[in-house]
């Protein structure tokens, strides 16, 4: 016969025993989720926040042009002190500045160039950068793009800007609201697309479309926060 006192004390030790499975197996479902959590954002972790040089991370192609094709901008001839006489009108950033070259010096701008048709007016760059350096242009490239649209209804090859988007990747049908949105809502920044585009959050949507593998497949995900051309939020996407 098993003493009373003993009795309780193996009760304790089969609930304490209980207990403490059930605490492994909490923190294996904790470990695990750690784990996915690291693979998920391991790009964001390991390369941090965007960086001007993350041209040297990704894959890349070389596009060459032929020796016609290259389009050399003239310099004007006009006093070297432009940077002196042009003034910042906004100038929220560095709020005691006011001349150009002062307020590019003081932000840290890798490269600054007015062009005014077809002739270079003004050109500077920061310390270690110059005109035949390769750096990344983040969201000028948006630019470029809106360049790219325009000569693309030049050739025929889109219609206008108030085509339906879905006219070129029609798998976006499939989620609400998304056949309402235009080429012009995208270029507008009015799509109503909900993204995040914190670049200091490795969960955000900035983040994953950044280091992500598969943009298609990203995008068949989103959602909208609101309807198209109602409002004007920012977006990479």
């Amino acid at each position: 016969m098993i003493p009373l006192q003993d009795y309780y004390l193996n009760q304790q030790n089969v609930i304490l025993a209980t207990r403490l499975i059930e605490m492994y197996n909490h923190l294996k479902h904790i470990k695990l989720i750690f784990v996915l959590t690291a693979v998920i954002s391991s790009c964001a972790v390991i390369y941090n926040i965007p960086d001007i040089s993350d041209y040297k991370i990704f894959p890349c192609r070389v596009i060459k042009n032929s020796p016609e094709s290259i389009f050399y901008f003239p310099k004007a001839k006009i006093s070297p002190d432009l940077g002196k006489v042009i003034l910042v009108n906004n100038n929220s950033l560095l709020p005691n500045v006011v001349k150009l070259d002062d307020y590019i010096k003081g932000s840290k701008v890798a490269a600054f160039i007015i062009i005014r048709n077809d002739t270079i007016l003004y050109e500077i760059y920061h310390e270690k950068f110059e005109c035949n350096t390769i750096f990344n242009t983040f969201s000028v490239t948006k630019i470029f793009i809106t360049t790219l649209v325009g000569i693309a209804i030049d050739e025929g090859l889109i219609k206008n800007v108030d085509e339906a988007i879905t006219n070129y990747i029609p798998e976006l049908i499939e989620i609400e609201g998304f056949s309402k949105i235009t080429i012009r809502h995208l270029l507008n920044h009015t799509s109503g697309i909900k993204f995040s585009d914190s670049k200091f959050n490795p969960f955000s949507d900035n983040a994953r479309y950044y280091y992500g593998h598969d943009l298609r497949k990203l995008l068949l995900k989103t959602e909208l926060y609101g309807p198209p051309g109602k409002e004007t939020h920012y977006s990479s996407v």
